[in-house]
């Protein structure tokens, strides 16, 4: 008896993501101090968010890599950072998200999201870590006063997926 053969397609993907925001606090004073003499510790409006990156595709027969970018707009989301060391980052808003192949074809989708992410922070004077259950954020403040917030934030997601064909 002769066992049928298996092919396995993995498929992996690894996104490198670069995570600008841009925050402000709804008091409309600006600090004329030093680029990191505010305290973190409060709610912030988003009002930028772009990124960028690339995923691979990984076949049997060939590795392709495409990159993507994104831009939000509409958007009313709340980044929160508690003295516990705990944050949340909630709200709508829209996305735009364009895919570009190999051949330099771009691929644009748009769509309405709802973020609704929570976890733990930690600072190291400038540098930032956000950990939720799902992925670790390390970032950089760029700059925070009493009333702006600009950091960017970096990612890497792995995933992997197979199916077996007869």
């Amino acid at each position: 008896k002769k066992k049928a053969m298996k092919k396995l397609l993995p498929i992996v993907l690894c996104i490198s993501l670069c995570l600008p925001f841009s925050c402000s606090k709804d008091d409309s004073t600006m600090s004329n101090s030093a680029a990191l003499s505010g305290t973190l510790e409060g709610s912030w409006r988003v009002s930028s968010y772009n990124y960028d990156g690339f995923f691979q595709v990984i076949d049997v027969e060939e590795v392709t890599t495409e990159s993507f970018y994104g831009n939000g707009w509409e958007m009313f989301l709340t980044l929160t950072f508690n003295s516990n060391n705990e944050y949340t980052f909630t709200g709508p808003y829209t996305l735009d998200h364009v895919v570009i192949d190999l051949d330099g074809n771009e691929t644009f989708y748009t769509g309405n999201f709802q973020w609704n992410e929570s976890g733990t922070w930690s600072r190291d004077g400038s540098k930032i870590t956000l950990n939720d259950t799902e992925n670790i954020k390390n970032g950089d403040i760029l700059i925070l006063d009493d009333a702006n917030l600009s950091l960017i934030l970096r990612s890497s997601i792995s995933e992997a997926n197979s199916e077996g064909y007869q």
